[in-house]
């Protein structure tokens, strides 16, 4: 049975249950007038992308999002790539969910939590200018890529991007580049 509903709804998936077991949430939720699943990759669980293709390729109108990947344990590169090929997949459902993580996740992995809101930036601006199709060299405080162009043709030259932040100037950085935001705490961080 299928139920509409005249509101948004998403589904979350913060790195459990297991990937098959997501894959059947999300195409409950898809039966049942789900409009999106939101993947994490957070803790040191399962990756946002593995769950976000299996996904898509067991469904046909769910929204596909990553909420979020962290902009350091991926360069802009690979982050772009990844996007790209989500989309792919999904035949243009995907949502790119970024955002700098948690040093509490990264500090097991020897990855230094060093100018989160820039990293995010310059991740943004790599990452966008290559789905777009551009070549890159970008010199940042934080990224650098030398003559980067993907080598396939995106399925769009823009996929939806939606920040996973908290403070003021990172809340602002979503208005500027963003299409969305990823934020349970926003208004205490607007204060």
């Amino acid at each position: 049975m299928t139920t509409q509903h005249n509101h948004r709804l998403g589904l979350g998936l913060l790195g459990a249950p297991e990937v098959r077991t997501m894959v059947e949430l999300a195409q409950r939720a898809e039966t049942h007038g789900f409009e999106s699943v939101w993947v994490a990759e957070t803790r040191l669980t399962r990756d946002g992308i593995t769950p976000c293709a299996a996904i898509a390729m067991a469904t046909t109108r769910l929204k596909i999002a990553t909420g979020i990947v962290n902009v350091y344990t991926r360069g802009a590169v690979l982050t772009a790539v990844s996007f790209v090929s989500l989309d792919e997949m999904s035949q243009g459902r995907i949502i790119m969910g970024l955002g700098t993580g948690s040093p509490l996740v990264l500090k097991p992995q020897g990855v230094a939590f060093h100018k989160p809101l820039t990293r995010l930036r310059e991740t943004i601006e790599v990452v966008q200018a290559l789905i777009r199709g551009d070549a890159v060299t970008f010199t940042g405080e934080t990224v650098q890529v030398t003559e980067a162009k993907l080598e396939m043709t995106p399925l769009r030259r823009h996929i939806p991007l939606y920040l996973g932040v908290t403070g003021p100037k990172a809340l602002e950085l979503a208005g500027e580049k963003g299409d969305g935001v990823i934020n349970t705490f926003a208004k205490q961080a607007m204060r």
